[in-house]
């Protein structure tokens, strides 16, 4: 989850949100179980969705990014490096 208020002619994005709008919700409770081949997340509560989110190490390349995939609450989301890369850098997006 990013929040951030953005100014456009004056007026902030939170001004400008309808009144009466509901608030977004997110995932709660939410772990990350990491090694040294990726990330893995999930949400037990809440709404919205989560993906797990990791940056690998090739020798002697450029470092990559991996995303796994936007999941609900109490599915598992895994972002892995290809087979010999290594993991770091890890955590997880809310939405």
């Amino acid at each position: 989850m990013l929040v951030t208020a953005a100014t456009f002619g004056g007026v902030t994005s939170a001004q400008a949100a309808p009144t009466g709008a509901s608030p977004m919700r997110y995932p709660g409770n939410c772990s990350l179980h990491t090694d040294y081949t990726g990330a893995l997340a999930i949400c037990r509560g809440g709404t919205g969705q989560v993906r797990a989110v990791t940056r690998c190490d090739e020798n002697n390349r450029p470092d990559y990014n991996r995303y796994g995939a936007w999941v609900r609450p109490g599915a598992f989301s895994v972002a892995a490096c290809d087979s010999g890369d290594r993991s770091f850098s890890r955590g997880y997006h809310t939405r």
